[in-house]
């Protein structure tokens, strides 16, 4: 609304409210509230949508918006001179109107609204000061004030992070399970709870840290509590090399950011050495122990890993023996000594199929083979039961 019209429209209303109350009046209605300012029976009919307007907790300086819907609702045209916010005094300065369809133009003229049609204009609250706000907001007519309650309340939120920024130190490119993380407090340092609006990670390499939870701070943080919010550095693509990001909160006390670093260094790799020592001999019905050696000649941690062997006779027996074994887990140049004990059942090993048991020999960590080994050791069957020869006698 321009100067011109606004002032056009406070002169009207001014004038309008102070007439004496000796003139008539209109019946208030759920839809809107009018005052009749003269004996012309009234025609026309008004219909506000929505019926009252109230904007809650708008921070000091920011501004809400709400859009206002009238129709004639009566059977005769209605003529408009103006919409309004606020009354003439103290709180109507920090409510405006943009996008008005109702009010004449040029100011000074009416507008007509033809029975049934409707019109509309965003009502603007913008608070100056804390604390609350009770106004009305309506249009002026041909000898009335159509009017509905207008409420808000100016907060003063504020929101800071426990820092300005953060170093990650150095995590390298491709996948990893031990990644380095951080949890950042966002505190409510005004005099009203904060709302973060929104979390978000942006920047050159934003793609290299990882928010745990966008949704974390959804709820208004009260007055001196806080919010923790949780970021991975996790550089699983590019080169080796630094890495910068800024993580925004959008709060209703304003922005505030973190700016974010770290460092990729060259991917993990993942190799290991196994050494074994095979037994002089298997004896069949017991077990047999094989010391195991393993060192980890990779860059990469070795966590949940597992050795598997499979024993078979011979070279083209069937497998007798297969089963797997946890490895503690192994940092890079660290080795470990294991004894496997391979058990040798009876019943799956036979005399006429070989004396030698094959023993394979793998180290498996995310799927992969990492080092495998196979050797030979002698079954030992132990010595054979002779048969007692049967008399026969003659008879």
């Amino acid at each position: 609304m321009s100067r011109g019209h606004l002032a056009a429209v406070l002169v009207t209303l001014t004038c309008l409210l102070a007439i004496p109350a000796s003139a008539s009046a209109v019946e208030a209605t759920a839809d809107g509230n009018s005052v009749q300012l003269s004996d012309t029976p009234l025609e026309a009919a008004y219909t506000f949508d929505p019926g009252q307007v109230a904007f809650g907790d708008v921070p000091v300086g920011s501004t809400a918006s709400q859009l206002i819907t009238l129709t004639n609702t009566g059977g005769s045209p209605a003529l408009i001179r103006g919409a309004f916010a606020g009354k003439v005094g103290t709180d109507w300065l920090s409510f405006g109107i943009s996008q008005d369809t109702c009010s004449p133009v040029p100011p000074g003229i009416t507008r007509e609204l033809p029975a049934g049609q409707s019109c509309s204009y965003l009502l603007e609250f913008t608070p100056s000061q804390r604390g609350g706000y009770a106004e009305i907001t309506g249009v002026v007519t041909e000898g009335e004030v159509h009017f509905i309650p207008v409420g808000g309340n100016g907060t003063e939120p504020a929101g800071e992070f426990d820092t300005g920024s953060f170093d990650f130190g150095s995590s390298p490119v491709g996948p990893s399970s031990n990644r380095p993380k951080h949890t950042f407090n966002l505190s409510s340092t005004g005099l009203d709870p904060v709302t973060v609006q929104s979390l978000s990670i942006g920047g050159p390499d934003q793609d290299a840290f990882e928010l745990a939870d966008p949704a974390v701070c959804s709820a208004p943080i009260p007055v001196n509590e806080k919010c923790q919010i949780t970021v991975t550095f996790d550089p699983e693509s590019g080169s080796p090399g630094p890495r910068a990001a800024t993580l925004t909160a959008l709060t209703t006390g304003g922005v505030v950011e973190v700016a974010l670093t770290g460092n990729a260094t060259a991917p993990l790799t993942y190799r290991a050495k196994m050494q074994i020592k095979f037994p002089k001999k298997a004896v069949v019905g017991r077990s047999a122990r094989f010391k195991v050696t393993l060192t980890n000649t990779g860059t990469g941690p070795i966590a949940g890993a597992a050795l598997e062997y499979k024993a078979r006779q011979g070279k083209s027996g069937k497998a007798v023996v297969s089963k797997s074994v946890k490895v503690p887990a192994l940092q890079s140049g660290r080795k470990t000594a294991m004894t496997v004990t391979v058990k040798l059942p009876k019943n799956r090993l036979s005399r006429g199929k070989g004396k030698g048991l094959l023993v394979n020999f793998e180290l498996v960590h995310q799927g992969l083979t990492l080092a495998a080994r196979r050797g030979t050791t002698r079954l030992d069957f132990g010595q054979a039961k002779s048969r007692r020869p049967r008399d026969v006698s003659d008879t």
